[in-house]
């Protein structure tokens, strides 16, 4: 018969190796997943070793703090990104850091910090914040370039950064899509 222990290390196990399967067939998964896959599998995996009695519990609470709250949060994070609540999904975000080590996750923070002084009307702090993270050759990089432009209302230097940009950029990065449309 199942318990719910087995069940657990089951969830523990096959998550985390499709998470893997999906990484290394091409899926656009990160580092980040990935060390949070090979670390559930880790833990479920000394957790077995040394007592699996308890094995599914222990490795189910590492998928559920390494995989699932930061793969739902993020989630939420956007949505509160999308419906302009800049100061929850900032707080959301750095909350995630300490579940999760994905890259950029700080500089995200610092980002939505910056959207939501601009939306409260304080255009030098947003600016002073998204300042350092003017690097064209990451996202957050553009999205700071870009929102900077929009926030000092220069959309004239907006269109003519967008046609410095290596072809393909705008239409395949969705936060800079609204910018360049409007």
């Amino acid at each position: 018969m199942l318990d719910l222990n087995h069940i657990l290390l089951f969830i523990a196990c096959v998550s985390p190796l499709l998470l893997l399967a999906q990484a290394w067939r091409g899926g656009g998964l990160n580092r980040a997943w990935r060390f949070a896959a090979f670390a559930v599998l880790l833990i479920t995996g000394i957790s077995w070793f040394v007592q699996p009695d308890t094995a599914g519990f222990v490795g189910g609470s590492a998928w559920l703090m390494l995989i699932v709250l930061p793969s739902i949060g993020l989630r939420k994070a956007a949505e509160l990104s999308v419906g302009q609540h800049y100061a929850s999904a900032s707080r959301l975000v750095t909350a995630l850091r300490f579940l999760h080590p994905a890259n950029g996750l700080r500089e995200q923070s610092d980002l939505l910090r910056a959207l939501d002084f601009a939306q409260r009307g304080d255009s030098s702090s947003a600016l002073s914040l998204l300042g350092p993270f003017g690097n064209k050759r990451t996202n957050i990089g553009r999205q700071a370039i870009a929102q900077s432009f929009r926030i000092r209302g220069d959309w004239i230097g907006l269109l003519d950064w967008f046609h410095e940009l290596p072809p393909g950029i705008v239409q395949s990065d969705p936060s800079l899509q609204p910018l360049y449309l409007r």
